[in-house]
């Protein structure tokens, strides 16, 4: 809702007018599970053409599955990357022009923090190697600060989800992914 009423206030979405939104809070993992954002994503496309997709990914991966040390060597954090690799090159053969990557502030919880840390810039790699345009925002710099942006110490408050869409909008008008 924020993202669209930055939209709106733009003058790029018409009111009365919606992005269609195929996010799940049950399903919604790169690779754990079914790999539930791959379903959003082929949910979407049978809708209708996909030109620009807003995404994150890799949470679910981190907040349900487990990691023995070292982290950097978790076959989880391993296997949620290859899912992105693949959900990603899948996108470009579909003729995805643009994709706003948005990638989770640090968790209070060290534990998490430390797999989220190793898993930012694996995803952030695949980002960049994309053949598709593949935008990425890094939540951190706009939650710094903000301790009530995170309700629980991981999810955001309505301050932490203004917060976030400002950011992926500010990505999205940057390389014209808004029009």
């Amino acid at each position: 809702a924020y993202l669209e009423e930055l939209a709106r206030d733009s003058g790029i979405l018409p009111a009365g007018e919606r992005y269609r939104d195929n996010s799940s809070l049950r399903d919604n993992a790169l690779a754990l599970n079914g790999n539930g954002i791959e379903g959003q994503y082929t949910s979407g496309k049978a809708e209708a053409e996909v030109k620009v997709v807003v995404m994150s990914g890799g949470g679910a991966d981190i907040l349900l599955g487990s990691c023995e040390a070292p982290i950097s060597e978790c076959p989880l954090l391993a296997n949620a990357v290859l899912a992105a690799q693949q959900l990603l090159a899948r996108m470009a053969e579909d003729g995805v022009e643009d994709i706003v990557f948005a990638y989770y502030p640090d968790p209070v919880d060290d534990g998490l923090r430390e797999k989220v840390d190793t898993l930012r810039p694996l995803l952030e790699a695949a980002c960049a190697d994309h053949p598709t345009r593949c935008h990425w925002v890094d939540l951190r710099r706009a939650f710094t600060g903000h301790s009530d942006y995170l309700v629980d110490g991981i999810n955001p408050s309505a301050a932490g989800s203004r917060a976030s869409a400002a950011e992926i909008w500010s990505a999205m008008r940057h390389s014209c992914a808004a029009q």
